[in-house]
């Protein structure tokens, strides 16, 4: 393989680190007034990780919890849950998909991203890394960057808080007036690999030992000989180095300077939805959550875009260890991934549920899941343009109201009226409806049918109410004038519809008037000769 072709294929990892990764759990779910205040995270009753308000009063790692609480006696305190922090690592490196497909984990606290195919399209490193830390921000996350030509190195830099400044080398590399190409030879991954590699060598270099990932003992050791960085490390005869200290050293250098292979296990996006919020301290008040809840539905909503799925159904999850758990269905029309609709709904169908007395966990899942075949957003909507869509009416309705309240429609194929339809999810018709409507459609106007159907009523009274009669002729109200009919449909005893018994037999359907002008569906049973009316038109 030539040379070029070598170089241009050379990798370029970025590495995300979450130095408050455990704290951050529960302090993205206050407002950012609320996230001013001191806090930290426990483990074994002392300090591991504090904001830089607890920083600011002169907290620090390794405190233990009396003490910091007599420096600061409003400490917020959580304790550190190392599964939620696993849980939490792999569903930001979901979220990182949406920069390369090559996503490993590097636990505990760090995403590595292989970008090198990334870099065309996000116009250089420069304007991805600055994508990638301005998305974790409004997750909620802290993350410090780091990268290097092997995904250790990459590691180590950023959890050392090394990272070359990329303003600087982007101003040394020449592009082109858009910054999509270099002027020169070569491509725009090839010029920013190389610059990446040349500028890390010295960072590498000076980087301590004790930011190896390295075990405490051999450390030690290393440090007792008088080495303190990786060039001290390096300068060393490698041969002299391996007897002292093993082949797991030098495989440890050789993954960390490129001489040996590192390869890393991607992970694969996630098939549903699934996010969850943890809090300082107990929500007693519905209101409080609306800030929580907007900020999953802004997660959900990216998802959903980055993936070009909608979705019709959200499960909410309210928890608290001592009131166990209380769940909220949210169900749409139809598929969308609008936020504004979902948050509006999410609070309406909050506000009508029992909830629980106290919250301490709110968790978002998202299973129901379509490809997004919605409208094209508009740069300049027309006036009125956004109320066009019926479907959020019917979300609003049936929020507030209950699903019980609004359903919608559909025809049988069955020619008595009690069975003539059903009812369906609003917005929900499936294939199988589709058809069924096809075939009604086809037997009622069909040349060949020779059927003549009346018309039909909106209005249906379940049972068909007795009639009045004076010398045969029904009357409600007054008397009715038949106007148009009538229609022979008969009622076998064994249909299915649960009707009276003097309603069954066949029936002569009528549209009659009555005196103040209105319209009414009525029939009389040829059997016993009596009059019903069973519906009202509009």
């Amino acid at each position: 393989m030539p040379q070029d072709a070598r170089q241009q294929e050379r990798p370029l990892w970025f590495c995300l680190y979450l130095p408050r990764l455990g704290l951050e759990l529960f302090t993205r779910s206050l407002t950012d007034e609320a996230a001013a205040k001191p806090a930290a995270l426990i483990a074994q009753h002392r300090l591991c990780q504090l904001n830089s308000a607890a920083q600011a009063q002169g907290l620090h790692p390794g405190q233990s919890l009396a003490t910091a609480q007599s420096i600061c006696p409003g400490l917020a305190v959580a304790w550190r849950e190392v599964d939620r922090e696993a849980a939490a690592l792999a569903h930001l490196a979901d979220w990182a998909w949406r920069f390369t497909p090559r996503v490993s984990l590097a636990p505990p606290d760090a995403l590595l991203l292989e970008i090198s195919g990334s870099l065309r399209l996000f116009r250089g490193l420069d304007r991805l890394q600055q994508q990638i830390l301005t998305g974790i921000r409004e997750l909620g996350y802290s993350g410090l960057p780091g990268m290097a030509p092997t995904p250790l190195a990459a590691v180590a830099l950023a959890r050392a808080g090394l990272c070359p400044d990329l303003e600087v080398l982007a101003a040394e590399l020449d592009f082109d007036p858009l910054g999509c190409e270099p002027l020169g030879n070569g491509s725009l991954r090839q010029a920013w690999t190389e610059a990446v590699a040349k500028a890390v060598r010295p960072l590498l270099a000076h980087l301590p030992l004790d930011q190896l990932d390295l075990p405490a003992a051999e450390q030690q050791r290393l440090m007792a000989m008088g080495l303190r960085t990786v060039a001290d490390l390096l300068r060393l005869p490698r041969k002299a180095l391996g007897r002292r200290f093993g082949r797991q050293l030098l495989d440890h250098l050789d993954r960390l300077t490129g001489r040996r292979p590192d390869p890393r296990e991607p992970v694969l996006p996630a098939p549903a939805f699934n996010a969850e919020l943890h809090f300082l301290e107990d929500v007693s008040h519905k209101s409080a959550l609306a800030f929580p809840m907007r900020r999953l539905i802004g997660e959900l909503a990216n998802w959903l875009r980055v993936r070009q799925l909608a979705s019709n159904h959200l499960r909410w999850t309210l928890s608290h260890p001592r009131h166990g758990e209380g769940h909220i269905e949210v169900r749409c029309a139809e598929p969308q991934r609008d936020p504004v609709r979902f948050l509006e709904l999410s609070r309406l169908h909050l506000e009508r549920s029992a909830g629980l007395p106290e919250v301490a966990a709110l968790a978002l899942r998202v299973e129901a899941l379509e490809q997004y075949g919605g409208r094209a957003d508009t740069l300049f909507p027309l006036p009125g343009e956004e109320d066009r869509d019926p479907t959020a009416l019917i979300d609003l309705i049936s929020a507030r109201l209950g699903r019980e309240a609004c359903f919608g429609i559909l025809p049988a194929n069955d020619h008595l009226p009690e069975q003539a339809w059903r009812t369906l999810m609003p917005g929900r018709v499936s294939k199988g409806d589709r058809k069924d409507l096809r075939a009604i459609s086809e037997t009622l106007s069909g040349p060949e049918s020779g059927l003549e159907r009346g018309p039909r009523p909106l209005w249906l009274l379940d049972p068909p109410q007795p009639l009045t009669s004076r010398d045969g002729r029904p009357y409600w109200h007054g008397a009715l004038t038949l106007q148009r009919g009538p229609e022979r449909l008969d009622v076998m005893p064994w249909s299915p519809a649960r009707l009276p018994e003097p309603c069954l037999g066949p029936r002569d359907y009528w549209v009659a008037q009555h005196r103040q002008g209105g319209h009414c569906w009525i029939f009389q049973n040829r059997r016993n000769q009596r009059w019903f009316l069973h519906g009202l038109f509009a």
